[in-house]
């Protein structure tokens, strides 16, 4: 049997975990990897579906969003929890999520640069693959 993980993660709704979101994405995308704001808070978080992952004292260290026509995107992890797995986990839940929702294809979009498209995708032109209701495909 396997450890469990040493965080958690869970699906969350925008308004009440809104600041938890914003602090992960705007240290990871706008901080350390230059994002403008113009196109980070894009308008689309308050109709799409969030997960959050913290750790075990509570603390949020990662975050995603699933957007209502299946894009899978602004997956962020706060450094120091890199490679941990917290990035592959909240992929998962999120294509669960999807998959609940009736998503035929979900697209996932990734800076090349990211671990989670090196290490959870196997390579980084899985960065852009699609998941089909049943199985995965790559372009």
């Amino acid at each position: 049997m396997s450890d469990p993980l040493p965080f958690t993660v869970k699906p969350i709704y925008w308004n009440a975990s809104q600041k938890e979101v914003k602090a992960i994405r705007s240290k990871v995308f706008i901080e350390e990897q230059g994002v403008p704001p113009e196109l980070e808070w894009d308008g689309l978080d308050e109709h799409s579906y969030h997960v959050l992952a913290f750790a075990p004292d509570g603390a949020p260290i990662g975050t995603g969003r699933l957007l209502q026509d299946g894009h899978i995107g602004r997956i962020a992890v706060l450094q120091e929890w890199r490679g941990k797995g917290v990035g592959r986990a909240l992929l998962e839940l999120l294509l669960v999520i999807a998959n609940k929702m009736g998503n035929e294809e979900v697209k996932l979009h990734a800076r090349p640069a990211s671990s989670i498209s090196t290490r959870s995708a196997a390579s980084p032109s899985r960065a852009r693959s699609s998941w089909r209701r049943g199985s995965r495909t790559s372009p």
